[in-house]
């Protein structure tokens, strides 16, 4: 059974600042992803990789664990307290997703390839 971090995303409310601090302090490379410029892909020096997403409120960070079965996640997320923030869901030719809040609110992605 896979259970392992895959994946991180920082929100900011200005891409554009935030993709300078961040390939400046780390050295990350990043590039465009999608046509609404909210989203940035990020490549470190190892994995995970990760994305810097335009968000409304503009601060936190997500990460993803790779599971084996999404909804199969959620529905034990559900059964032992916590909720399903998203339900699971395509990213056209990569694979799928889940979001989930545990006990204590922490929100959690997962993830899944296709």
């Amino acid at each position: 059974m896979s259970n392992f971090l895959c994946h991180f995303e920082i929100c900011t409310s200005n891409l554009k600042k935030a993709k300078s601090f961040y390939t400046q302090l780390f050295n990350w490379e990043m590039s465009s992803w999608g046509t609404e410029g909210t989203y940035e892909t990020i490549k470190t020096s190892q994995e995970p990789f990760g994305g810097l997403w335009k968000t409304q409120e503009g601060k936190g960070v997500l990460i993803y664990f790779k599971v084996d079965d999404i909804q199969q996640t959620l529905n034990k997320v559900k059964q032992l307290g916590g909720k399903v923030i998203q339900e699971k869901n395509e990213i056209p030719n990569v694979g799928f997703y889940g979001i989930f809040s545990d006990t204590d609110g922490n929100q959690i992605g997962l993830f899944n390839e296709k």
